[in-house]
């Protein structure tokens, strides 16, 4: 450089200063130039690279005196070894050099990442046009420009100016940094578009992880996310996009089909950015991957749902069927299946979804011999194969991930079945149907009956990624209380089982009692006849005949009784209003009475069994008997008005019954005690009134004749 652009002036001109430039220095290695360097000179170094010596040391002392850190050269190739060894905030660079164009020496440094924080400022003796200079600086060749000659306050002025530049730009270069930090490790996905989403200024990696598609593949094509959205969101979502012309924040809420065929939910936020002309030129926002929100929902109702069915009052076939139904509409898994125990196999109690071909290979675990027996192991238990056989048995290893501390197993890429090693796989005869058939997420939960597994639920789908751990414990809720309302719904059954024989059973008694009550009553009535055959004969003898006729008497009593339990609806009690009636009638008919009597019955609502029944209905045949043949003698009839009544009656509080038999005959003569007479007649009421019925008679003869009975209902 020309020495002669450094202009001797009055004091606040640079004058060259031979003797100054070999004073003591600072070490440089002390110095850097970090983003706040222009807030204390002292820590702020400046690199000066100009080939004319006494220039170069005067733009050293003037900066030196101004408080700066400084280094200097001569050269371009000095301009690269200085910079790269102490990185200093500003390089004052010569354009022409000795050995090179300080242009060439610029684009080099600025092709160098490590120098990406260097603020370059070329240094130039004569007047660059503003041409040249927006041609260097839009290049990225330099970051300003500095021509020769200039006080040394405008000096100065412009090199605490470029590093207030610098600062705001390495701050900038920080914050931009730790943006791209955050946004390139947090697990949503942060992006920035134009207002109308046609243009993706940024998107975060993530996109990669939750899309499954490369970010560039969106920033050549800003819209082909939408593509990815599931079909049944798709039109929602777009049509909400399109109504957003108003530019405010948007919330959406879709689902994403990845290219692998897994389904993921996505809450997506936008938000307007506001400049400050107050026009909104493009939206940031982020996306979230709430799968697992959604799904723990999802599966909570499918909880519920499942805990209604299990209560509703049906036989378990019919819950598991619904349950069934349930899971797989509610999940949308392919096919889901549920395993009981049957014996020692554990066959598909119902399932939906599984072919036949399938089935008919995986339907049953057990292992069996050549001959079609039963493997047992050492321990006597039954080997059963496969992957469910595995769970059944509890023969799990949780160190594999594989495996939950429930006792599941779920993988949502089930090739890697096939991959474990013959020695180290712990199934039993593993048939690997499940991935033959081209399921690539699979659950086997197992269902336990307290701490004994009686089953298993299977989810099968062809798309991977339909499963994670927080889904696997709700599903192992769910069989949780599958386990528990089977057992429930068994004991029901077999309940119902137990009621409908018992029903038979009593069925089939009251056939048989209502059948021996039946031939009571016609063997009862053969016996009557024969009395009646017989009574015809002794016509001659007339005590003989009638003592034929209270025979028969008696024992039509005790047939009325089996006879109304016959015809009675409950054969352990009879209405002794209906009773007394027919037995009063059929007396009636029995003997020939002097006069007409009138019979008044009164047991209305009263019932009887047979143990008190048949020794009440004998004991009220004999009064009723005694009053028809001696209450009412011919000789000695009612006078005026009053008729001849019998009134019977029966009573019963709950602790007791009464039984009230009264006429308003001539009564009992008074001299007859009738507790000490030898007529059958009154000697059976005793007997069956005091002994058989354990009760008390009392006797009131005031007005005709009236025996009251009252004893113990047992």
């Amino acid at each position: 450089m020309d020495p002669e652009h450094l202009q001797p002036e009055t004091s606040n001109h640079i004058t060259p200063s031979v003797g100054e430039g070999n004073r003591p220095r600072p070490n440089p290695a002390e110095f850097r130039g970090g983003p706040g360097a222009i807030a204390n000179r002292r820590q702020t170094l400046i690199l000066v690279i100009d080939d004319d010596l006494e220039v170069r040391e005067n733009t050293v002392r003037i900066l030196e005196k101004a408080g700066f850190c400084v280094v200097s050269g001569a050269t371009a190739a000095e301009a690269l070894s200085l910079t790269r060894l102490h990185r200093p905030a500003l390089v004052l660079l010569d354009v022409v050099l000795p050995d090179g164009s300080g242009l060439d020496a610029a684009q080099t440094l600025k092709q160098d990442p490590a120098l990406a924080g260097v603020f370059i400022i070329l240094l130039s003796g004569v007047r660059i046009s503003p041409e040249e200079q927006a041609e260097g600086l839009s290049k990225g060749l330099a970051d300003g420009y500095i021509s020769r000659p200039f006080s040394q306050a405008e000096f100065l002025a412009r090199i605490d100016a470029f590093l207030r530049i610098r600062a705001k730009q390495e701050a900038l270069r920080e914050s931009e940094k730790h943006f791209r930090l955050i946004a390139e490790t947090i697990t949503e996905v942060f992006w920035i578009a134009d207002i109308h989403i046609r243009t993706m200024l940024y998107i975060s990696p993530g996109y990669e992880r939750m899309w499954g598609r490369s970010v560039a593949s969106l920033y050549e094509n800003p819209r082909s996310f939408i593509d990815a959205i599931h079909v049944d969101d798709r039109e929602r979502v777009f049509a909400d996009m399109e109504v957003k012309k108003d530019m405010q924040p948007f919330d959406h809420e879709y689902r994403i089909v990845r290219p692998d065929g897994d389904i993921r939910w996505i809450w997506d936020r936008g938000f307007p950015i506001l400049e400050k002309t107050g026009q909104v030129n493009k939206y940031v926002g982020i996306a979230q991957d709430v799968t697992e929100r959604k799904l723990a929902k999802v599966y909570s109702e499918v909880s519920r749902e499942i805990l209604q069915i299990l209560n509703d009052p049906e036989d378990s076939q019919d819950s598991i069927r619904r349950v069934i139904v349930a899971l797989k509409t509610r999940t949308g898994f392919d096919a889901v299946g549920i395993r009981l125990q049957d014996g020692d196999d554990f066959p598909y109690f119902a399932q939906e979804g599984f072919s036949e071909d399938f089935l008919q290979m995986e339907n049953s675990l057990v292992e069996r011999t050549a001959d079609g027996g039963l493997r047992q192991n050492k321990d006597g238990d039954i080997r059963l194969e496969c992957t469910c056989g595995l769970v059944i048995s509890g023969k799990i290893d949780l160190v594999n991930p594989l495996f939950t501390q429930g006792g599941s197993c779920w993988t949502n890429d089930s090739s890697q079945l096939l991959d474990i090693p013959p020695g180290d796989d712990p199934r039993l005869n593993p048939r690997n149907q499940c991935v033959h058939q081209g399921y690539a997420s699979l659950a086997l939960i197992p269902i336990r009956n307290r701490d004994k597994v009686v089953g298993l639920i299977q989810l099968n789908d062809r798309r991977k990624g339909r499963l994670n751990l927080v889904t696997i414990e709700l599903l192992e809720g769910i069989a949780s209380h599958i386990g528990s309302a089977l057992m429930r719904k068994r004991a029901e059954d077999i309940l119902r089982e137990s009621e409908g024989a018992l029903r038979t059973l009593l069925a089939e008694k009251e056939i048989l009692i209502k059948e021996v009550h039946h031939r009571v009553k016609n063997n009862l009535a053969v016996i009557m006849g024969l009395l009646d055959l017989q009574g015809n004969k002794l016509i001659a003898d007339k005590a003989a005949r009638c003592a034929m006729v209270d025979i028969s008497a008696r024992i039509r009593s005790m047939s009325l009784v089996h006879e109304q339990l016959y015809q009675s609806k409950d054969f352990s009690r009879i209405d002794f209003q209906g009773y007394l009636e027919a037995l009063t009638a059929y007396l009636r008919s029995s003997y020939h009475c002097s006069c007409d009597i009138h019979f008044s019955i009164a047991a209305v609502g009263v019932e009887m069994g047979l143990d008190i029944a048949v020794p009440c209905g004998l004991l009220i045949n004999e009064l009723v008997t005694n009053a028809i043949k001696y209450a009412f003698p011919a000789d000695r009839l009612l006078s005026g008005t009053i008729g001849c009544e019998i009134d019977v009656s029966a009573e019963c509080d709950g602790a007791a019954y009464t039984l009230t038999v009264a006429d308003n005959g001539v009564g009992l003569p008074a001299d007859l005690d009738w507790t000490n007479t030898k007529t059958l007649g009154l000697l059976l009421v005793k007997m069956l009134g005091e002994h058989q019925l354990q009760g008390k008679i009392e006797l009131d003869c005031t007005s005709g004749t009236m025996f009251r009975l009252r004893f113990k209902n047992k």
